[in-house]
């Protein structure tokens, strides 16, 4: 080898061929070009002429020049020159060759394999076998330093990649500390660690073994490799945190986070890029995802810009996903009523844990939730059972509760009634149907304490304290399937919660209420325990559920050195959940794993702790840095810069030979879309005028500006045009004797018109009228779940035989409300605020005497106030249903001059009327301003209260 300073030539003998350079130079000068030859018949018409181009007799300079330097780049390359050659090895004895081969060599993982040639390369010219160690695979048994020819190890060091996990520093210092140091007659070893910088819980064990078996040299990163966090959450924010070692001074991070592509495929695509900002000397710094709920839960990885490695990478699983579930409730909810309410203590367990949207049913399933909780909802109309029905065949979840909507069988009645074949696939399994007043409900005289849940319920492992009692409930049909879709049971037997799969999805029944009117169970940290239970459920088969220790796990995706996630190989073995808990290696590689409960992200760095520099080598150990003093062979260069040359000449030859390089010709054509020309015909052809508001818009315009009473179409003129009379009646006494003043009153059609503008529908019954389709049905419990009331008027009082609560239009009644989703039903009592809202009232005539008027049940009063009646909360306190066979627009109807239209009583008809419009004021009112005259009533109670 001939050194020139940082140049050397491994065959230098190879370099007296450029002492034939000038003989080259002699020859190609004394031979001129090829002349060019050109064959024309016409000889004679040249006769005379002077050609401008001559054929020169010798070879131009500037060709002389280009084929001695292409001489002399072939001669130069077959010597074999080298940059930064290292000093040639001295002794005999082997060269060992020790690689991290971590994920931490990821990054730089070209440098260490042209480090480790070059050792090899060196040790090759040395004439010294080699011996190759990576520290990131298993010690071999047995193991023992076997030298091998050093040419053989260069293959192997090409087929090298960094293995996913940290290198074994620990086992190897401990199987090179066992070895003996060979004599100097054996050979003295030379030793060259490749670390990648970090510590890797190791004190330099492996540093000193390695100095103990001879001169070691220890080749670092000048930059150690930094790290992701697994992705957590925060209150809510995804964060994930950015790792480096040895500090340093302020700089970005940038995390790029990848998620599903949309479609049916496999791939992914970037969604965002985060940004995390290290502190002066500090290593760990945050950064949050930022993204909508749908686009975050798509997330499958985030990944660290320009560092590529599997600590860079990390995956992500169920655990992080926030779910989002939707609340809806059988009526609207009151504030002032908080806890009593049927979405309250629901909210409170779910929105720690998910983000809870809150709405109908048909607003709820278009928010795209993971779960549905419905809240006493007895009856579901068509288009939402269709929706509903949809949502849990393509796998979410609907979590439903009990209370007294469900309790009266209103489901029961839809799915068939109790003898029905078929069954309502919105409820796990047939309820027991009852009476109006406890709805099927079973009440003891001693409330009934929870069982320890089964292995098979996913709430195994929750503890049911005793003090968690359950008072009433709703009985389920016994059946053979029962017991297998029973998930808790009370002490009795009776089934708690109640399950069954449907499609992709699940069905879930708890046979009490959502608040603690029924059980104390709203009130207990197991409700939150088993709704979190739940939502990890809805992620498909208890996603977010951490499994046993023993339960076995299967590696389905695993990560590479560099960070790369690809399908496991089928004869991986599975191992211990407790097996994750501790740091990767070789039997348990970075990714994706499954269980039979659970799948979960196993990433290097679970826990956002800062990396650890490793530490200072032996002080006899030389240190370099990786990539710094390089060998670097120029022999492939020079040979690629003698092609261009090769290419040059041949092209300047055939030049001056006078020929000439013919390309063929490619015929390229660019098609123009020209589709605008019809549109713009289109467009000035279309009339450019204002179109006047419709009569539709107008109607709407007025009814969100004022105070509009509406009557609903029954399809009979005559019954439609008094119940308008009516409203027109009522409406000018509420103008003049109170604070409302409605305009005139508006027809409403239940299967075309918006129903939210009106406070209340006054609903005339009729033997022909239609049924109500189920979209109809649909709207009209939307609207009464949102504060709206229906007036419904049999108008057969006078009809009602003797000893019957009901006329002939109680069966029409029944079917036109049988898919609405009506509360349990009482007469009007004495002290409900209905009778004292406006006027004082002890009865309801209209145009008729006689018959009950039915609103919703009051809630049962508060344990140790059972003499005292309150008002259901729903809807402020506002039933959403009045029910009565009076005839009241009748009674209030009117002319446009003011005069009435109809009788009314037999003698004294005028009390009988105003009675009948004091009646329709309070109702108004009592839609309008709920229950405050309830609240006004308590006010001695609460002063008591207060003042104890």
């Amino acid at each position: 080898m001939l050194t020139l300073g940082a140049l050397a030539f491994l065959n230098p003998w190879l370099l007296a061929a450029l002492a034939t350079l000038p003989a080259l130079w002699l020859l190609l000068k004394a031979t001129p070009p090829a002349p060019g030859r050109i064959s024309f018949p016409g000889v004679r018409l040249l006769l005379g002429l002077e050609d401008p181009e001559k054929t020169p007799h010798r070879t131009p300079l500037w060709l002389l020049i280009l084929r001695m330097a292409l001489a002399a780049a072939l001669i130069l390359a077959f010597a074999e020159p080298v940059l930064n050659p290292k000093e040639r090895l001295a002794g005999s004895g082997p060269v060992v060759v020790v690689m991290d081969g971590g994920w931490a060599s990821a990054p730089d993982w070209d440098l260490r394999r042209e480090a480790a040639l070059a050792e090899i390369e060196r040790a090759e010219r040395a004439g010294r076998p080699v011996s190759l160690h990576v520290v990131a695979q298993p010690v071999p048994p047995d193991f023992r330093i076997t030298p091998r020819p050093a040419g053989e190890w260069r293959g192997v060091v090409e087929a090298l990649t960094p293995a996913p996990w940290a290198p074994l520093r620990e086992d190897w210092a401990e199987a090179f500390e066992g070895m003996v140091r060979p004599s100097d007659e054996e050979g003295a070893l030379d030793v060259v660690f490749i670390t990648d910088g970090l510590a890797h819980g190791d004190s330099g064990a492996l540093a000193r073994a390695l100095d103990g078996l001879g001169g070691l040299r220890v080749i670092g990163p000048e930059a150690t490799a930094a790290a992701l966090s697994s992705p957590r959450l925060e209150e809510g924010r995804m964060m994930v945190s950015v790792l480096r070692a040895g500090g340093g001074p302020e700089r970005a991070a940038r995390v790029a986070v990848f998620g599903r592509a949309p479609g049916e495929g496999e791939g992914e695509r970037r969604l965002a890029t985060a940004e995390a900002l290290f502190s002066p000397d500090e290593d760990v710094a945050d950064a949050e995802i930022d993204l909508p709920l749908e686009l975050r839960n798509q997330i499958t990885r985030l990944a660290l810009i320009e560092e590529e490695s599997a600590g860079a990478v990390a995956l992500t699983d169920e655990s992080q996903r926030r779910r989002r579930v939707g609340l809806a409730a059988g009526a609207a909810e009151d504030g002032g009523l908080r806890l009593v309410s049927s979405l309250h203590y629901l909210r409170t367990a779910l929105e720690r844990n998910a983000e809870v949207v809150e709405g109908s049913v048909s607003d709820l399933i278009a928010a795209n939730p993971d779960a549905i909780y419905l809240a006493d909802i007895g009856r579901i109309a068509g288009p939402e059972r269709e929706a509903l029905e949809e949502f849990v065949r393509d796998g979410g979840l609907l979590v439903r509760f009990a209370g007294p909507r469900l309790a009266r069988g209103a489901d029961l009645a839809a799915a068939g009634a109790a003898d029905a074949a078929e069954e309502d696939p919105l409820l796990p399994v047939p309820l027991r149907a009852g009476g109006r007043a406890v709805g099927g409900a079973m009440a003891w005289g001693a409330p009934q304490a929870i069982r320890d849940f089964t292995r098979e319920s996913p709430f195994f492992g929750l503890a049911a304290p005793r003090e968690v009692t359950v008072s009433s409930q709703i009985l389920a049909r016994l059946g053979p399937d029962l017991a297998d879709k029973t998930w808790a049971t009370l002490e009795d037997g009776t089934p708690l919660v109640t399950a069954a799969p449907l499609g992709d999805g699940r069905v879930v029944l708890f046979h009490v209420t959502a608040n603690a009117e029924w059980s104390s169970l709203p009130l207990s940290g197991l409700f939150v325990d088993m709704q979190r239970r739940l939502i990890a459920l809805s992620a498909g088969g208890g996603a977010g559920e951490a499994p046993p220790p023993e339960a076995p796990m299967r590696l389905v995706a695993a990560l590479d050195g560099f960070g790369r996630a690809a399908p496991a190989a089928g004869d991986a073995a599975a191992v211990p959940a407790a097996r994750l808990a501790e740091p990767a290696g070789p039997d348990a590689p970075p990714g994706l794993y499954a269980g039979e409960t659970a799948r979960l992200a196993y990433n290097l760095f679970p826990e956002p702790e800062a990396l650890s520099l490793a530490p200072s080598p032996p002080l006899s150990a030389g240190v370099e840095t990786l990539g710094g003093r390089t060998e670097r062979p120029l022999a492939h260069w020079l040979l690629g810069f003698a092609v261009l040359l090769f290419m040059a000449d041949l092209i300047a030859a055939m030049r001056l030979s006078g020929r000439r390089l013919r390309l063929g010709r490619g015929v390229a054509a660019l098609l123009l879309a020209a589709g605008f020309g019809a549109g713009f015909g289109a467009g000035i052809g279309a009339p450019q005028r204002a179109e006047a508001q419709s009569a539709e818009e107008e109607r709407a315009v007025i009814a969100a500006n004022q105070t509009v009473l509406a009557h609903i179409l029954t399809g009979d003129a005559e019954v439609d045009r008094m119940a308008e009379a009516g409203l027109r009646g009522l409406s000018r006494v509420l103008a003049a004797r109170t604070a409302v003043e409605p305009v005139e009153p508006m027809a409403v059609n239940l299967e075309t018109d918006e129903l939210a503008f009106y406070p209340i529908l006054y609903w005339p019954v009729t033997d022909g009228q239609p049924t109500p389709s189920d979209e109809a049905s649909a709207r009209l419990n939307e609207y009464m779940r949102n504060g709206g009331m229906l007036l419904i008027d049999t108008r057969d009082a006078h009809l009602a035989r003797g000893g019957s609560a009901s006329g002939p239009n109680a069966g029409a009644l029944r079917r036109l409300v049988a898919a609405l989703d009506l509360p349990p039903l009482v007469p009007v009592p004495a002290d409900h605020v209905l009778t004292r809202t406006f006027y004082l009232l002890d009865r309801f005539p209209g145009r008729w005497t006689g018959g009950e008027v039915w609103l919703e049940a009051p809630r049962p009063a508060p344990e140790g106030e059972e003499g005292r009646s309150l008002i259901s909360d729903p809807n402020d306190g506002v039933s959403p249903v009045v029910i009565g066979a009076a005839d009241w627009a009748a009674a209030w109807a009117v002319s446009e001059g003011g005069d009435f239209l109809a009788p009314v009583g037999r003698a004294d008809g005028f009390r009988q009327r105003e009675l009948a419009f004091r009646f329709g004021v309070n109702v108004v009112l009592y839609a309008l301003t709920g229950n405050y005259k309830s609240d006004q009533v308590h006010v001695p109670a609460l002063l008591e209260r207060l003042g104890n």
